[in-house]
């Protein structure tokens, strides 16, 4: 390999350059003949076919312009370059000029509709990305308000069970005065030698009616 093709650079390298699939580099060397140097069945990039690769870039893919639009510019800014492609003997024929542009027409709406789709999957991405940071959210909610349920249950059941304690001392309490208050008020037994209300007031009629004997 000479010194002078050592020094050209590869369709793949000015793709990865550019960041461009091999197909949009195809096209642009059917659309601007002065683009690359044609080696046996490989297309090589001198210095200057290579900043021509880039102007093509930013005026189509970057600045939306048109191809027509576009070779003007070149035009201009590269001067002397040729304006027919260097074919190999065997090369196909590019195709006619109306049916190139339906060809980019195609490929336009075809990278139109998968940049949408791109758009789509990404908002689709972002939706499902909020909505789990949402349920993450509830789900955090929820169980720490459960956490204090449990905590405000167990301390009720225990207040509960605390006056339940209270309420069965309090009835044990109440229990024995009721007790002391039956036998304190329990009339007393009748028996031989019990005294019981008549036999004291007859007592203290005797009492009254006795003579006194110093009179």
């Amino acid at each position: 390999m000479s010194s002078a093709t050592a020094k050209k650079t590869r369709a793949a390298q000015v793709c990865a350059q550019l960041q461009i699939q091999p197909y949009v580099l195809k096209f642009w060397e059917s659309e601007f003949p002065q683009l690359g140097e044609r080696l046996d069945d490989k297309r090589l990039y001198g210095p200057r076919e290579l900043e021509i690769a880039r102007a093509i870039h930013q005026l189509v893919e970057v600045e939306q312009r048109t191809l027509a639009q576009a070779r003007t510019q070149l035009a201009e800014k590269f001067p002397g370059s040729k304006k027919v492609s260097g074919r190999a003997e065997g090369d196909a024929e590019p195709a006619p000029a109306p049916e190139r542009g339906l060809e980019l027409e195609r490929m336009q709406r075809r990278a139109d509709e998968m940049k949408r789709a791109l758009a789509e999957a990404r908002a689709a991405t972002i939706e499902a990305e909020r909505r789990q940071h949402e349920a993450e959210r509830a789900r955090d909610k929820l169980a720490g308000e459960l956490e204090q349920w449990r905590e405000r249950h167990a301390k009720l059941v225990g207040e509960l069970a605390n006056e339940l304690d209270a309420c069965r001392r309090d009835a044990a309490a109440l229990g024995k005065l009721a007790e002391r208050a039956l036998v304190a008020l329990a009339p007393p037994r009748q028996g031989a030698g019990a005294t019981t209300p008549e036999t004291q007031h007859g007592l203290f009629s005797k009492r009254e009616t006795k003579p006194d004997r110093a009179g």
